[in-house]
């Protein structure tokens, strides 16, 4: 079940309650649309949660602001950073804790509870390991929010972590998670947008939907029907649900609307 309050504004809500520093970092690393905060609540309400998981979804939109954080000081020339890199990184500290400020606001189950905050401690920790080792730094993040997104959903769903169901959750993600990031850049990431003027057409297989026809495009949609690979055995429900929100994201970046950096 999707909230009726939406995603941006309570996300909007929060980050003015930043100080002004933290705040400007914080608008930086958070893009108009809530792409991955919705991959969270759409695929709780697939899973058949029924109460509104605003909070866990805006907790992971701050995630991903707390993993560019730790990258862009790494992978970017400091001209582009919005603050120094102190400010950056105690900025990125912030945003980590209101992760989960936001989680344990949500849910007050104590097996739920601890197994979220454990799904969080987990992924900030992915965030350094990933990025010490790769040279794709703008790719980390993504995969690893879009990974978030879908264990939190299942968590919250009653998936078990030490389950096949989980783990499968989690790989579908990170791959969803690197074809959001191509609908929707991450700031000063060098991101073709290729397939931007490509018109709808129907699905190859449910989660390909409008992104084939173009290098870039094709990319995206190889990382869709990967995602599909591991959504058969925990929901086909969820990849139909899935197929439709990648098709109407990709509609919203054919018509331009991208992110604006301050």
């Amino acid at each position: 079940m999707v909230s009726e309050e939406p995603i941006s504004t309570k996300l909007q809500a929060r980050i003015q309650q930043l100080q002004p520093e933290t705040r400007r970092v914080a608008t930086w690393a958070t893009p108009p649309a809530p792409l991955f905060g919705e991959l969270c609540s759409l695929t709780a309400g697939a899973l058949g949660v029924e109460q509104p998981v605003i909070d866990p979804a805006v907790s992971v939109e701050f995630f991903r602001a707390f993993g560019l954080t730790r990258v862009s000081l790494l992978s970017q020339p400091t001209s582009q950073h919005p603050a120094d890199a102190s400010a950056l990184l105690l900025a990125g500290d912030q945003f980590l804790s209101i992760c989960f400020e936001q989680f344990t606001r949500h849910e007050d189950h104590p097996t739920t509870l601890m197994t979220g905050v454990s799904t969080l401690v987990s992924a900030a920790q992915q965030i350094g390991i990933r990025h010490s080792a790769e040279t794709l730094h703008e790719t980390v993040v993504a995969a690893e929010t879009g990974s978030l997104a879908l264990a939190l959903a299942g968590v919250l769903a009653g998936i078990d972590p030490s389950t096949d169901k989980y783990t499968q959750l989690q790989q579908a993600g990170s791959h969803l998670g690197i074809a959001l990031a191509s609908l929707q850049p991450e700031p000063n990431a060098a991101v073709s947008q290729a397939a931007a003027n490509k018109q709808p057409q129907p699905h190859r297989t449910a989660l390909v939907g409008s992104l084939s026809g173009t290098d870039s495009g094709d990319r995206i949609s190889n990382r869709l029907m990967a995602a599909e690979d591991h959504l058969v055995s925990v929901s086909p429900t969820l990849a139909s649900a899935l197929a439709d929100f990648f098709d109407q994201r990709s509609m919203n970046s054919s018509q331009g609307i991208v992110r604006d950096n301050p």
